[in-house]
């Protein structure tokens, strides 16, 4: 069972949208509708410092711990990365200037958000349908450079949800009330989870995947949870219905004692 260990107040001016963590500071980033990033110790939840950077909303946040460099993005459609200064304190007096801030381009259309293959050393960002496929490289000063591979359309409105699976499937929702699946090796296009499938009546707000029972778990604004199986036959499992609000996150952590069918 979890228990709620600290709830921290008055954090951001806006809605909070995403949060990651940075495991070799052991400090965690929040991201907001304010514009703005903030850091807190994890330990204590003291704050410890603000990015400043995007002239929109941060939609998702993404910590690379082989490179160790923050990754945020944003409705103002720039790619930001950010890197701690050589001989930082990390102190909460620490500036947002302490950080580097590398400008990886400007898409010029929103970014809802993004997952990244180690593997494949392969960055994947979403924005109003179609996929941007990146490959990451190291570049001088511990920095990192992107160039953009190709470009996918997979929805025809907003993808909210992007996850990487297997290192070779790549599954995306959203607005269009399905979940996409492209594969990386064959680029091979499909679609599961659909309305007529059982799906859900509203926008796809929330995705996650249960390594353990090879299972798909969508949340959306139609306040519904649905347990899919893995494409290609992508079947309805289960749904939990009635949630008092619009599920915006999901987590498999109750799947996890469940044995593998």
């Amino acid at each position: 069972m979890f228990a709620v260990r600290r709830v921290l107040r008055e954090t951001h001016d806006g809605a909070i949208n995403c949060v990651t963590y940075n495991p070799h500071r052991r400090e965690f980033y929040s991201a907001s509708a304010d514009n703005l990033i903030k850091c807190w110790d994890t330990e204590t939840g003291t704050f410890v410092r603000t990015l400043e950077g995007h002239k929109g909303w941060v939609t998702h946040l993404l910590y690379l711990p082989s490179l160790r460099q923050l990754i945020s993005c944003s409705i103002d459609g720039k790619l930001l990365c950010w890197m701690s200064k050589a001989g930082g304190s990390g102190s909460k007096n620490e500036k947002s200037s302490a950080y580097s801030l590398v400008d990886d381009g400007d898409l010029g259309t929103p970014i809802h958000c993004m997952a990244y293959c180690e593997r494949r050393k392969l960055l994947i960002t979403a924005t109003d349908g179609t996929l941007n496929l990146y490959s990451v490289a190291q570049a001088e000063h511990r920095k990192i450079k992107v160039n953009l591979v190709s470009k996918v359309k997979m929805h025809g409105d907003i993808i909210r949800c992007l996850l990487i699976i297997d290192d070779r499937t790549v599954l995306t929702a959203g607005y269009s009330r399905y979940v996409g699946v492209y594969d990386l090796e064959t680029e091979k296009r499909d679609r599961i989870a659909t309305p007529s499938a059982g799906g859900h009546d509203g926008a796809i707000a929330a995705m996650t995947y249960d390594t353990h029972s090879a299972r798909i778990i969508t949340g959306g604004y139609d306040r519904t949870v649905k347990v899919w199986s893995m494409p290609p036959d992508g079947r309805l499992l289960q749904s939990f219905d009635n949630f008092p609000e619009s599920v915006t996150g999901c987590s498999c952590e109750m799947f996890s004692n469940r044995p593998a069918p």
